[in-house]
């Protein structure tokens, strides 16, 4: 998967009859959140965006290229050291960021 790739979590399918195609996101031993299929819908900007928090903006960007994703727009400069941020399609075309409190 591309963000196994990308962070080197683990994406577990949850076995419970009752929720279907929901898998769970470890970093290493510890659980980090859960991601679910869902309709695809039509505009090409709607839904949210998730960021990610990562320490070097750049050897990410590089990282999601080689991984088969799309960067998205310009790096943004938030100012006042707020950081810096990337927005970038995974291969399957959803809408993701990655942000930095600096450029490395």
């Amino acid at each position: 998967m591309f963000y196994e790739g990308l962070f080197h979590w683990k994406f577990l399918l949850m076995q419970d009859d009752a929720v279907k195609d929901y898998w769970v996101i470890q970093a290493g031993e510890e659980l980090i959140g859960g991601i679910r299929k869902m309709p695809s819908i039509n505009a090409d900007m709607a839904g949210p965006v998730l960021y990610f928090t990562v320490d070097d903006l750049d050897a990410y960007t590089v990282r999601i290229k080689e991984l088969g994703g799309t960067l998205v727009g310009e790096r943004v400069q938030l100012g006042n050291k707020g950081g810096f941020y990337q927005w970038f399609r995974d291969r399957e075309k959803n809408l993701v960021a990655l942000w930095a409190s600096s450029e490395e």
